[in-house]
Parts: structure tokens; C-alpha cells; sequence
């Protein structure tokens, strides 16, 4: 984002179907609103991280044109944990396909807002939520952190500073299920599935204000279309 203001948002996503509606109605209700979409880091998950990471430049090509110069004025997007904790790695592709996009064949994004490659492995998404969250203290300004797939990359940051939830105005988690029906397992919700032990380490903190969305309640929190085409186009009936 091109401006300054002084509330940051953070986005951790493993970027298949799902999330990719959420990030682009993310990245235009930044645009009309006072929230700056400071940083997307990236998760295994629905796809490989690899693919992840090319859906996310995916949405924000889609929802960030180019200036009259060729310039993006988009979030950065950083490449985080390609497996859990443990080392075991997961996807669902058999459910957001190949692609992690329906396999739908979208156009490749431009180089120039492709994640770049990870210096510190593993840990580099978890460096740069601590990183951020520091660099917005210092500026006054309050950071938002949602967690839209795997909480792995977020016991990692943990892991590298205790002190990360008191720089959190807020942290919203897309996770679990409150009515104990899985929607990968019989009693389990994919994004805790796929990483108990991150998972298990988050909820073991006291975090300052949490707010989770499980499941069951995202299923019947639905957005109407009219209201998605109002964030998306800025005006209803557009598709």
C-alpha cells in the first residue's frame, strides 16, 4: 500500500479456494478503508507452499492493478512453513485441486510481486510477522493478524519472540470446530488437522484479545453476492 496510516493488517494464508476469496475482498476493502494490508505470509496447506505463494501474487494481481508505469503498489508476500512442526507435510488438493485454485487456470502474476525466496527457510514468514510487529510499535500504529490456514508459522514466531502477543491489537484465527463436526476428519477442521502441535502451542498463550472463527460458524456466516460485489467492484451487479 502506497499510504501511511495506523492500522496494519497481516494476512497468513495456504491460499486455496477459500482464502483467495477472502484475500481479494481483503485487498479492495483496504483500499476504501483506514486498515493498510501491510504483509501476506504464506503456509502450507491447501496446496504445496510453492503454489501458495503463487495464488497469493494470483489475488493481488487480480485486485492490484498496475499504475500507469507498471508499478504494483501491493502487500508484501513472504514464504513461511512448507510442513508442520513436525515435519510431516499435508495438503488438500483433492479438494481445491491441483492448482489450489479449482484448477482454474488463472494467468501467471508478474515477477514483481511473486514472493521472493527465503533466506532464513522455514522461519522467514515467522521472522517477518515479529518483524512487522516491531516496526509498528515503533511507528504507533496497531496490527491486526489473521490467521486464515495451518497456525504453523505463528508457533514459529512465537518461538522466536515470547513477547509477540502483546504487539497485537488483535488476532483473529479461522479454525476448529465448535459444534464438533470435522470438515476433514469426524471431529476435526483442516487448518488445526493439519498442524496440532502449532495449534496446541498457540492456544497454550494468553493472548491479549483472540477472537477464533471455527468452522461451523463460517459455514453460516455467509456473504451475500450483492454484498461481494460491492467490496470486489465497488458497486452490486457487476459480475
Amino acid at each position: 500500500s502506497s499510504h501511511s496510516c495506523s492500522k496494519w493488517l497481516v494476512i497468513d494464508t495456504d491460499a486455496g479456494v477459500d482464502d483467495a476469496v477472502a484475500l481479494c475482498m481483503a485487498l479492495k476493502l483496504a483500499e476504501r478503508s483506514d486498515l493498510e494490508l501491510k504483509l501476506i505470509t504464506c503456509c502450507f496447506g491447501n496446496c504445496s507452499l510453492e503454489q501458495v505463494c503463487t495464488n497469493v501474487a494470483k489475488c493481488v494481481a487480480a485486485c492490484c492493478p498496475p499504475s500507469k508505469g507498471g508499478c504494483y503498489h501491493a502487500p508484501r508476500i513472504v514464504p513461511g512453513a512448507s510442513r508442520c512442526l513436525n515435519g510431516e507435510v499435508i495438503d488438500a488438493s483433492h479438494f481445491h485441486g491441483q492448482d489450489g485454485l479449482g484448477d482454474a487456470n488463472l494467468p501467471d502474476p508478474p515477477s514483481s510481486i511473486r514472493a521472493q525466496p527465503a533466506s532464513r527457510g522455514e522461519r522467514e514468514a515467522a521472522a517477518e510477522l515479529v518483524d512487522v510487529c516491531k516496526r509498528a510499535r515503533a511507528q504507533g500504529a496497531d496490527v491486526t493478524l489473521v490467521m486464515l490456514g495451518p497456525l504453523t508459522n505463528l508457533a514459529l514466531a512465537l518461538r522466536e519472540e515470547a513477547g509477540l502477543p502483546s504487539m497485537l491489537a488483535d488476532l483473529i484465527i479461522m479454525g476448529g470446530c465448535g459444534n464438533g463436526r470435522g470438515n476433514h476428519g469426524r471431529v476435526t477442521e483442516f487448518n488445526i488437522h493439519a498442524d496440532p502441535e502449532a495449534a496446541a502451542e498457540v492456544f497454550a498463550i494468553e493472548w491479549p484479545c483472540l477472537q477464533v472463527a471455527s468452522w461451523d460458524t463460517t459455514v453460516v456466516a455467509t456473504v451475500p453476492w450483492e454484498d461481494f460485489d460491492q467490496i470486489i467492484y465497488g458497486r452490486a451487479g457487476r459480475r
